[in-house]
């Protein structure tokens, strides 16, 4: 079945008439490009296998939903797959979403691959499935307790402003801080259209896309400052 103009107005919560905008100016676009001689990087950019309210409109107002039983089959299949091409990933960076973070558990739980938290690939906040749980809540599980990162975020960790009108400033400043990290293959597990921002363009779930980056790890990691400037749609 093809996907229409209303059924991803439904299933992403965008508007139509968002849809029918040419593509904006990705932040790939601005970042993604280094010099013959500079030292690059590879970061594959994940999207999240389906979720209740990837099938559902209902659950779109439903908090932090988790994968649905052909979701989870999708996140074992992709980490399959990824491990059939012999990737070796430095490092996995996960969204605290819990269908990130499930997605991340079941492509890569059993890699050995170092993961790490990280609200900075967080969806933006625009329904009630992208309010998160309290980390307090999600280091119970433990499927991802012991990964890095959790020492970072607050308990209360997702954006707290309906319409997050910073997303792309936000990617932006994520593309800069994944292009400072020592790491030189990078996983980065996360939502649609957060990734977008960056992409230029949606994946479908448990897809991936990679790119190729600078690398330049004079900060390493060091949090992103989020100070970088939002590029106009063309």
């Amino acid at each position: 079945r093809h996907l229409t103009l209303m059924d991803l107005h439904e299933v992403l919560s965008i508007p139509v008439e968002e849809l029918l905008l040419p593509p904006s100016k990705s932040t790939a676009e601005n970042f993604c490009f280094g010099e013959a001689d500079e030292e690059m990087k590879e970061v594959w950019f994940i999207r999240h296998g389906e979720a209740l309210h990837n099938v559902k409109k209902k659950y779109l107002h439903t908090r932090d939903n988790p994968l649905t039983e052909k979701g989870v089959e999708q996140a074992k299949d992709l980490g399959a797959e990824l491990a059939s091409k012999h990737l070796n990933f430095d490092v996995v960076l996960t969204s605290p979403l819990l269908r990130a973070l499930q997605t991340t558990y079941h492509a890569f739980g059993t890699t050995g691959t170092p993961i790490e938290v990280t609200a900075q690939c967080t969806e933006r906040y625009k329904t009630q499935c992208d309010v998160g749980t309290p980390k307090s809540e999600l280091q119970q599980s433990p499927e991802w307790s012991s990964w890095h990162g959790w020492d970072c975020l607050e308990d209360k960790w997702w954006p707290t402003e309906r319409e997050e009108k910073d997303g792309k400033v936000r990617a932006e400043a994520f593309v800069s801080w994944l292009e400072r990290r020592p790491e030189k293959t990078i996983a980065v597990v996360g939502h649609g259209q957060f990734t977008a921002y960056i992409l230029g363009h949606f994946l479908r779930n448990a897809t991936t896309e990679m790119l190729t980056m600078r690398h330049t790890p004079d900060g390493e990691n060091q949090a992103p400052d989020g100070e970088h400037q939002v590029p106009d749609r063309t």
